[in-house]
């Protein structure tokens, strides 16, 4: 169609469903990181703009501004993060604990 859009360039929102993709991989250890990966990517395009003055062939990055949804989902990365060092932390505490319980170091009542 003579209507269609010759390009398709990047706004908040379609990186904000990226973001959410990434937060739905709730046992992904790396998680934060790509999410923050894609944060600093957002806050770059919308320095760039600002910088430029939105004068530029690219004003599209005036379009990618990280918002309150954006953030909310960084801090949900690093809470799943969090959450999975914790699930594993406790798993390492209960194996140890059981071998100290086989070899009569660690009474039953101990945990």
């Amino acid at each position: 169609s003579s209507d269609a859009p010759t390009s398709i360039r990047p706004t908040t929102e379609s990186y904000n469903y990226v973001l959410r993709a990434y937060t739905r991989c709730r046992k992904e250890r790396s998680i934060a990181g790509k999410v923050m990966t894609v944060v600093r990517e957002m806050e770059q395009i919308q320095k760039e703009a600002v910088m430029n003055g939105g004068h530029d062939v690219d004003n599209w990055k005036m379009n990618v501004v990280p918002n309150t949804k954006t953030y909310t989902m960084a801090m949900d990365a690093w809470i799943i993060k969090a959450g999975i060092k914790s699930a594993a932390w406790r798993s390492e505490k209960i194996a140890r604990n059981n071998k100290l319980k086989q070899k009569g170091l660690l009474q039953q009542s101990e945990s």
